[in-house]
């Protein structure tokens, strides 16, 4: 079975051999771009989840704010004026009492710097745009408490909006199961010490912490909690295409709006297999998804439900930044296992940005082994974060095949991080 995986701007081609026990191919659907955005938004004003009238919703509500995820600058050309305006339209509030809030975040954060090169002129000439900015206590303000004993902490201008509305995509997460909705509250507008406690090794470590899963998942929970502590009025969310533009558009109650579209975006993306895998073929997505080893951990995360104890990942990724910015590739390279991790960041009082990352990696090297083809890393680069290193997927995959024996399973997910794998129960 030939398979051609995406591998930054081509493809790379390896034989996955199904003439084995169970060697199959396993695609998602993937989600095709709207034919008209307009429309797309118009409709879900029209028909909203969970919301009967958007003025008596927005009746004397002298201000607004609206959060965006910086990470999807796609929608910001057309997408959000369009929504912007609609907005305006049924519930009466003036462009003149709208603020659009940047969320933002202690790892990779955005700099006020750059907000003139990702707002569009159209936005930043109608409405007041801000950004969000985690390290500034006086920002921020306490509303409680969530998961029992993490200290709240929440954008000021967020909290003291009349009219409080959501608007970010929902697709499957590392760690919250899924981004958008009450993620842009938490920890899109966070203060750092409520992150610095949520992403405790702790929190970190429940298995239940899984990509593209909201069950019995602590951050999802912190995150509904946060949104019930701060208020929120409406959400947008968008469902997105691989390259980040509007495929769908679900709009309405904050908790239902946000979990129809992660039903949408699961029906779209899972695939089922008859049983578990000795080994898993797949691939970082392409480009820009699989420029970086911290975004290819999407990919592996993707692929570990449906392996065996002791499976083996084969990955292509090209990795054309290498492990991603600082302080991630300074932890993955100090720690080089997982018991090295644990013994430097174990403990509640030495969290670093990214250190999430890192330890997601080490918890899936430690059960399972990766097999990395790559051109934007050394094969010392590879060693030194826990994984093999590979000059020829075809060989990888044969390798893997000879350690898990004569009679192993083996199938393909070519998309990637694009697809939620289970196994049939």
């Amino acid at each position: 079975m030939n398979v051609h995986l995406p591998f930054g701007s081509e493809t790379a081609p390896v034989d996955v051999p199904d003439n084995w026990i169970n060697g199959r191919c396993y695609r998602s659907f993937r989600f095709d771009p709207a034919g008209d955005e307009r429309a797309e938004i118009l409709a879900a004003f029209n028909e909203p989840v969970g919301v009967e009238s958007f003025k008596a919703l927005a009746k004397r509500k002298s201000s607004t704010v609206v959060v965006v995820d910086p990470a999807y600058p796609a929608l910001f050309d057309e997408f959000l004026p369009a929504f912007l305006e609609e907005l305006e339209e049924s519930t009466d509030i003036k462009a003149s009492k709208i603020t659009v809030l940047v969320a933002n975040s202690i790892w990779m954060p955005i700099e006020p710097q750059a907000l003139d090169a990702l707002i569009p002129q159209k936005i930043r000439k109608h409405y007041h745009v801000e950004l969000h900015d985690p390290f500034n206590a006086s920002a921020v303000k306490s509303v409680g408490k969530v998961l029992g004993s993490i200290d709240l902490t929440v954008n000021s201008t967020y909290l003291d909006a009349d009219f409080k509305v959501l608007c970010g995509p929902v697709v499957p997460d590392l760690t919250h199961g899924y981004q958008g909705g009450r993620a842009l509250v938490l920890p899109g507008l966070a203060g750092e010490a409520t992150l610095r406690q949520l992403y405790s090794y702790e929190n970190v470590s429940k298995p239940t912490v899984t990509y593209g899963s909201l069950q019995n998942n602590p951050f999802h929970a912190a995150g509904m909690q946060a949104l019930h502590a701060a208020g929120c009025d409406l959400v947008g969310a968008p469902i997105v295409t691989p390259d980040g533009r509007l495929s769908e558009f679900v709009l309405g109650d904050p908790a239902q709006a946000f979990l129809t579209a992660a039903s949408r975006n699961f029906e779209k993306m899972h695939v089922t297999l008859k049983e578990p895998m000795d080994i898993v073929v797949t691939c970082g997505g392409g480009a820009p998804y699989d420029s970086t080893l911290h975004q290819v951990l999407n990919a592996m995360a993707a692929a570990e439900p449906v392996l065996k104890p002791n499976g083996t990942i084969v990955l292509g990724a090209e990795l054309a930044g290498g492990f991603g910015p600082d302080p991630l590739r300074s932890m993955l390279i100090e720690s080089a296992s997982p018991g090295g991790f644990y013994s430097r960041h174990g403990s509640a009082d030495s969290l670093v940005p990214g250190q999430w990352i890192a330890q997601r990696l080490f918890r899936l090297l430690s059960q399972h082994e990766v097999l990395l083809y790559t051109r934007g890393m050394s094969e010392d680069e590879v060693w030194s974060c826990g994984l093999t290193p590979t000059d020829n997927l075809q060989n990888a995959v044969e390798l893997a095949m000879q350690e898990h024996g004569q009679r192993c399973k083996i199938c393909a997910l070519p998309d990637g991080p694009f697809s939620l794998a289970s196994v049939a129960i």
